[in-house]
Order: C-alpha cells, then structure tokens, then sequence
C-alpha cells in the first residue's frame, strides 16, 4: 500500500479522535517509512518492530526497535494502545495469528493496512499476476513468507472476515469498526492494466470496493459495551444470569 494511503488513514482516525498521538504504538512488520509516519504526525512513543538492520539507524528518536516474530509476539496483553501494520500481514503463514496476536497486545485497538480480496485481484490471481510476492526474495534473498527465501502468496482480506476473526476471539461487546479504500497499481502493470487503470479509479470512487487495498480499524468494546448478557464483577467479565434470553 502507499504511504499517502497510510497517512490518510491516520489522519483520519487522528480527526475522529480515535487515535491520538498521545497513544503507544506498535508497528509490526515496520520500516523506517513507518517511523518517518508517526513521527511526521508527533507521536512521540512508537515502538517499531522486525524492521531491517540496515534502517535501524534511521528511525526518529525517541522511538524504539523491538525484534519479533508477529505469529508470537512476546509481549504481554494490552501492552500499547494501538498496535499497526502496513503491507506485511501477507508475509505470515499464519495470518489470522498474526492479527489476532496485534489484538491481544493492544489495549484500544487495531490498524491493518492489507490487500483486499476484491474481484478485480481475483481475476488478476486467477490469471496468475500478483498471486505471489517475488520480488523481495529475488532482491534481497529473503522477506517472503515468515521473512524465509521462499515467496509468500499475498494473502488478501474482506471486511467481513476481518470483523469475524475479531468478534469470535473477543465475543464480549460490541466493537467499533471502520474501513478505508484504496486503489493501487502493480509495480509491473501490463500496457492493458495501465490503460485501464484511471477508469477504475474513476469507478473507484463510487463503488470503493472495487479497491485492491484496505485500511481496517478495529477499536476494542470497553466495559459499557458489554452485551447484555454479560457483566462485570471484580474486573472479569462473566455471564449475567439475570439476563432474560429472547431465544
């Protein structure tokens, strides 16, 4: 995804008051143009996780580094108030851990900047463009899936499942949901794709779900979001058994 779409996205959570710099943030999957980010919009506690060695020395003070593995995050639960992703989700073998494990260690919230699984990037995997991420492995000998030699398939995301994943792993209240769009052009764009590409954009306007990328937001239920049949005693959530059921 492109870093105008990344800080369109944060703008935008930053003017719902959503987000506020005040927030600690993870990145995980980071680069030093998630650093230069947060840093441009005064977010002054960023931590920035499995970014490259060689950038290191480029992210902004105070921010901090933090090597992970994003299947296994080894930090504690609710450990930054926000915990975000740009483009790097596709690389796990295990995407939907890697999401949920963004969730666990975040106290409010997510923001996962991904593919999406439009029809446009199906018929363009169905004609096998774009199904699978060489490009990093052939440059660097690395970076694919798991940051292996062998190149990851771009996994790509629908609202739908997203919304899913998170409710069935906290199915305690109502959680607040927001998704933004986006539509890129493959680096290696055939003459027909680069012809056809400001007509979509174009159409993109109207229908954003013909997109090929999405921002999808998360924000965590507090305590007054619980579902009625839940409650709070003591600082643990249990069942309410005064709750009359309708079923």
């Amino acid at each position: 995804m492109t870093n105008d779409f990344a800080s369109a996205t944060i703008d935008k959570l930053l003017d719902k008051n959503i987000l506020r710099c005040e927030d600690e943030i993870l990145v995980i999957g980071g680069t030093n143009s998630d650093g230069k980010l947060f840093y441009e919009k005064n977010f002054q506690r960023v931590t920035i996780s499995n970014i490259e060695k060689s950038e290191i020395a480029q992210i902004p003070y105070p921010y901090s580094v933090s090597e992970q593995n994003f299947n296994d995050l080894k930090f504690s639960d609710k450990s930054f108030d926000f915990v975000f992703v740009s483009a790097s989700i596709h690389h796990s073998s295990k995407p939907h851990q890697a999401l949920l494990e963004m969730y666990r260690v975040a106290k409010k919230g997510i923001i996962a900047i991904e593919a999406r699984d439009s029809w446009i990037m199906r018929l363009r995997n169905t004609l096998n463009i774009a199904a699978y991420e060489l490009g990093t492995v052939q440059r660097i000998g690395n970076g694919g899936v798991d940051n292996s030699g062998i190149p990851n398939f771009v996994y790509r995301w629908t609202e739908r499942e997203f919304v899913k994943t998170l409710q069935s792993f906290n199915p305690t209240g109502r959680h607040h949901f927001l998704f933004f769009y986006c539509l890129t052009k493959h680096k290696k764009c055939g003459y027909v794709c680069k012809f056809a590409f400001p007509v979509f954009k174009i159409i993109s306007l109207f229908f954003p779900k013909i997109s090929n990328g999405i921002a999808m937001i998360a924000v965590k239920p507090g305590l007054k979001e619980l579902h009625p049949w839940l409650k709070e005693n003591n600082g643990k959530i249990e069942f309410n058994t005064d709750y009359k059921s309708r079923w």
